[in-house]
């Protein structure tokens, strides 16, 4: 209701920075939503206000946004040069915050061409950012980091990477950063540990199954399958299967 309100708003003012702010915002409402379709319509619409605003800071927002839906939509070709312009703007802009955004989906989008190397320089060009700042958003690179190591079958550099994202998200009251970071790390001990590794997938799912529904459900399912549990585990991916 907000974001609608705030569209109609810039409408009758017909300023562009300040419709460009109101798409985004009707774009991420639709993307909580499920609604992709209508997520990508709006945040096309924003992008080109910036343009026309001259409003960089608010481009490399939109483009940020635009790049991480078409990952989850599966169009990482586009998403790769999409988050690529974001990260060279907000680079050239001095966009700490977005800068480290981007670059944390732009490792995304490397790694779902296959590109491994490229992903963790970015992942870790990212973490850096956030190190610098203070930002305990540096959840974000650490848990991406994390994934990437198990990926590639190194528990022990992904049990560092989530520990830390873990430590970080959960200071500052972070669902979105702490969710994934607690299912990744059950993955890490499962084999070792496997009650305390389904303690942090259940806690894992309760946190994020509003804000990184795919992620956690997924991540949880996996943890049951090494369990054993496979009830579970077809639970939890015919809900992951809903959402998507």
């Amino acid at each position: 209701e907000a974001a609608e309100k705030a569209l109609e708003l810039a409408t009758i003012s017909g300023d562009a920075r300040s419709l460009a702010a109101a798409n985004t915002a009707i774009g991420m409402s639709a993307e909580l939503g499920h609604d992709f379709n209508g997520a990508a319509l709006a945040f096309d619409r924003a992008v080109s206000f910036a343009e026309q605003a001259g409003d960089a800071l608010q481009e490399v927002r939109i483009r940020n946004a635009r790049g991480a839906l078409e990952i989850d939509r599966g169009d990482v070709t586009t998403a790769f040069t999409t988050l690529d312009q974001a990260v060279r703007l907000a680079e050239a802009v001095g966009f700490a915050s977005f800068h480290a955004r981007a670059l944390v989906n732009r490792g995304r989008a490397h790694q779902g061409l296959g590109r491994f190397e490229e992903a963790l320089a970015d992942f870790s060009a990212a973490r850096e950012i956030y190190d610098r700042v203070a930002s305990p958003s540096v959840a974000y690179p650490l848990v991406r980091e994390g994934n990437l190591h198990l990926l590639r079958g190194d528990p022990l550099l992904a049990r560092f990477a989530f520990d830390n994202a873990i430590r970080a998200a959960r200071g500052a009251g972070d669902a979105e950063g702490l969710a994934p970071a607690l299912v990744g790390l059950a993955q890490c001990v499962v084999l070792d540990e496997p009650d305390r590794a389904r303690e942090l997938s259940s806690e894992g799912v309760r946190l994020g199954r509003d804000v990184a529904p795919l992620t956690v459900l997924l991540g949880a399912a996996r943890t049951h399958i090494q369990l054993g549990e496979r009830e579970a585990a077809r639970r939890l991916a015919r809900e992951a299967t809903n959402v998507a």
